[in-house]
């Protein structure tokens, strides 16, 4: 079961990595740990890592913005950028998909 939760706890590093790289350290603890609360059997633990999920591909959307408005400004190439971080996006809002599966919705089951 814990290798169906792999992109959960991608994506949860993968933004942890992002505040790590601003030199911010309480959301990089916070997001490096978050994973753990998916082994407490508990039917509110989809939800609540569901929502964490949905408010990291928003902070992924500002953060997408932020850079094409730099690039634009400064005359860069920023299509690339943009496709990879329509990725990390989709990626982020696809790893909510591992709560919908039979196993998880056993484990998770009150």
């Amino acid at each position: 079961m814990w290798w169906r939760m792999m992109p959960v706890v991608l994506s949860s590093w993968v933004f942890a990595a992002h505040f790590l790289r601003m030199g911010a350290l309480l959301p990089v603890a916070l997001f490096v740990m978050s994973p753990l609360l998916l082994v407490i059997r508990h039917r509110v633990i989809p939800r609540l890592m569901s929502g964490l999920l949905l408010v990291m591909a928003i902070g992924w959307l500002v953060v997408t913005y932020d850079m094409v408005m730099m690039r634009l400004m400064l005359g860069q190439d920023w299509l690339r950028m943009a496709a990879i971080m329509t990725g990390v996006v989709c990626f982020t809002l696809a790893s909510m998909c591992c709560f919908q599966t039979k196993k998880a919705q056993q484990f998770y089951r009150p």
